[in-house]
């Protein structure tokens, strides 16, 4: 995409708002506004190492989640909430994985579609939750993402090609939910 940038575009409509969040975009995204809430994030934290859509395992091994973001330095994840996260089952969901990540030592802060008009209520949550992880010790954490020998990784495009297509509809289904 920046070589493309760079070639014919310069002068074009919409082109440097494309360079400003192209250090922000991610191929393990797996929503458009990802990559707008890593911007945010990164306009206020200036936190250049968020990782996208990696999972989160407790000490012993056990799948906790997946959050949209996350600075492992930190202990800070974010996600975002559009209109599908309001009501029902997956708000019941989101509420439950915030619990999870919360008892683990992780500290969260969620942007939502209002949050795209006025970002500050956004920013000041990412600054509470950033307090907040920096009140507990290192020793504390009882979250990692470092994947045990169970998991199928498929953080990259390469490595979801190289699944099985029976594989790829099993472990993939949530990316078709969140588009």
């Amino acid at each position: 995409l920046a070589a493309f940038l760079d070639t014919d575009l310069v002068g074009r409509r919409g082109v440097e708002r494309v360079r400003r969040i192209l250090p922000m975009l991610d191929e393990n995204a797996w929503s458009p506004m990802e990559p707008v809430m890593r911007l945010a994030w990164y306009e206020e934290m200036h936190v250049p190492s968020l990782l996208t859509n990696v999972p989160v395992f407790d000490q012993n091994g056990r799948f906790v989640g997946t959050p949209d973001a996350i600075d492992p330095a930190a202990g800070v994840y974010g996600m975002y909430d559009g209109g599908l996260h309001l009501a029902g089952s997956v708000r019941h969901n989101d509420v439950a994985k915030e619990a999870a990540y919360r008892r683990l030592g992780l500290e969260g802060a969620t942007m939502m579609a209002g949050d795209l008009v006025d970002r500050g209520p956004f920013r000041s949550r990412l600054r509470e939750a950033y307090v907040r992880a920096q009140r507990q010790p290192g020793s504390d954490r009882a979250w990692t993402l470092q994947t045990p020998a169970w998991w199928r990784d498929t953080t990259t495009v390469e490595r979801r090609r190289a699944l099985s297509a029976y594989d790829r509809a099993r472990l993939l289904a949530h990316r078709r939910r969140a588009a």
